[in-house]
């Protein structure tokens, strides 16, 4: 199975829906970047006890990326460090939402799906009754989708 590596926006937007428990069913195992565990872990919020909770459980891995690679400098930390980990290994799934990291991974030639497939992958395995419903929750929460992600 490939590693999968997540970035922060996921991992929170999951966490404020309590689905993040999608990923593990979908995936297994999930790797932070330590900068996404940064990112994620700077408010003392709900879901950022949800994702420490998935790092105790331990189905939720941190670990060091050192960079190696020049990207654009309009990615933050954590979106450079999840690049960078998925371009330092073979047959990884990159799971992230920012437009400018997803132009970046496919400018690489990385595989990588956002939350919203990742939702829809969730519904046709019978994890979750509604892709549509977890989504408008997300939104309540601030989370933004492109209208042509959900016609698709």
């Amino acid at each position: 199975m490939a590693l999968v590596v997540a970035d922060a926006g996921p991992m929170i937007a999951l966490a404020q829906i309590r689905r993040l428990n999608i990923l593990q069913q979908l995936f297994g195992e999930i790797v932070l970047p330590e900068a996404v565990w940064s990112e994620s872990q700077q408010k003392n919020a709900p879901d950022a006890e949800l994702i420490a909770e998935a790092v105790k459980e331990g189905w939720v891995k941190v670990t060091p990326v050192f960079q190696t690679r020049k990207f654009p400098l309009s990615l933050h930390d954590g979106e450079i460090e999840a690049l960078q980990l998925a371009c330092d290994n073979d047959d990884v799934l990159l799971i992230v939402d920012d437009q400018l990291a997803r132009r970046e991974a496919a400018r690489l030639g990385l595989n990588f799906m956002g939350t919203v497939r990742v939702l829809g992958l969730a519904e046709q395995k019978g994890f979750i009754s509604s892709a549509v419903e977890c989504i408008k929750l997300m939104q309540q929460n601030g989370y933004r989708v492109s209208v042509k992600f959900l016609e698709s």
